[in-house]
């Protein structure tokens, strides 16, 4: 793959977003192909939490999908663990190059509130994941 497509489309999107953070993310760029992102102020169980996570490209960006896996203990995904989604590595056959990093992130923020099982996902109950949101500065 050409890998100045990736960079230049990569390049673009770092851009967009450091112009216009997206809601409720706190989003670094660790390497090239690696973002550390920090979900914060959001709803519900989650409402005082700081969720710590990293989103992977690979090198044929945008044409194959991210890893993406939290560090942070958040009730809905598991520590260190890719996180299966219709979005990332392990649905390759349902990737569209129309995703990027901020449509990326945006959907894990909802999949933080949905119930969808797949590898990563864990269901703890509501008044633990508020026990998590308050110790995830800790």
């Amino acid at each position: 793959m050409n890998k100045k497509i990736t960079d230049i489309r990569i390049n673009k999107e770092w851009q967009s977003i450091e112009k216009e953070p997206i809601t409720s993310v706190i989003v670094k760029r660790d390497e090239p192909l690696s973002f550390h992102f920090v979900f914060y102020n959001l709803e519900e169980e989650y409402k005082q939490g700081f969720y710590h996570g990293v989103l992977e490209l690979p090198e044929d960006y945008p044409f194959s999908p991210p890893k993406i896996k939290f560090l942070t203990n958040n009730g809905r995904f598991m520590v260190d663990k890719s996180i299966c989604t219709t979005f990332t590595h392990y649905h390759k056959e349902t990737w569209s190059s129309s995703w990027n990093i901020r449509t990326i992130l945006t959907a894990m923020i909802s999949f933080m509130y949905s119930d969808e099982k797949g590898i990563g996902g864990v269901f703890e109950t509501s008044s633990k994941r508020k026990q998590l949101a308050a110790k995830s500065l800790q």
